[in-house]
């Protein structure tokens, strides 16, 4: 299986350094990947063609509004397709994967509010075809944010 081409310590640094400030100037990846500014042009053109690379706006949750984020795990019973095309419709689920388990699926949601939540889990993920059981858990804190809000201050 070809996954493209393999990145080295430079391109990391590059990637590192755009999850951090997505706007940085092609002059501080330079600085931050140790290449020359000609190959720093070319470096980020070639991931980004890869595929391996992305640069795009990221809504922080916490700072948006959102006060209701949570875990749910689901068990589904039969097929897991149609269930995860049925979930992939629903704005509020953030993050979904598919896991070995006491759970066949695991959420992430974020809601505006406790009553969007519970309106999320009776309306929503309950009445989905195939699922068995949905047991959702509130986050009480969050320790740490994904990769995308590397170096923000979540407090």
């Amino acid at each position: 299986m070809d996954r493209g081409p393999k990145s080295d310590e430079s391109d990391l640094a590059l990637i590192r350094a755009l999850q951090i400030n997505g706007r940085v100037t092609f002059r501080e990846l330079e600085d931050a990947s140790g290449l020359p500014y000609s190959s720093t042009l070319r470096r980020v053109r070639v991931l980004m063609e890869s595929g391996l690379l992305r640069i795009l706006a990221l809504e922080n949750p916490l700072r948006a509004g959102s006060k209701a984020q949570a875990g749910v795990g689901l068990v589904i019973n039969g097929p897991v397709d149609p269930v995860r095309e049925a979930l992939l419709t629903l704005p509020e689920v953030e993050f979904g994967v598919l896991v070995s388990g006491s759970y066949d699926l695991l959420l992430d949601v974020s809601c505006a509010d406790k009553g969007a939540s519970v309106n999320l889990v009776d309306r929503h993920l309950r009445t989905i075809l195939g699922v068995v059981r949905v047991e959702p858990w509130q986050y009480l804190d969050v320790l740490r944010l994904p990769y995308a809000w590397a170096g923000i201050d979540i407090k």
